[in-house]
């Protein structure tokens, strides 16, 4: 995210990528930005919360999606 000058991220770069870091994980953006030096930015939008794509969560599924042997698991 952003180039980097003598080990620090360009300043323009740097806070372009933090800030839409912020749009999308304000909560991921802090330690990202603690690593990099400047201060997280806060969301310029708001931020709705919405539930996950049952199409693209893999959460409590079993896998492989077809079981042992089968054909997504032989790949």
């Amino acid at each position: 995210m952003g180039e980097r000058l003598h080990g620090t991220v360009a300043p323009v770069s740097g806070a372009r990528g933090l800030q839409v870091q912020a749009h999308i994980d304000p909560d991921r953006c802090v330690p990202v930005a603690a690593g990099l030096g400047p201060p997280a930015p806060e969301p310029t939008v708001q931020i709705e919360d919405v539930a996950p794509s049952p199409a693209l969560s893999q959460v409590g599924g079993t896998w492989p999606p077809g079981g042992a042997g089968s054909p997504a698991s032989s790949g």
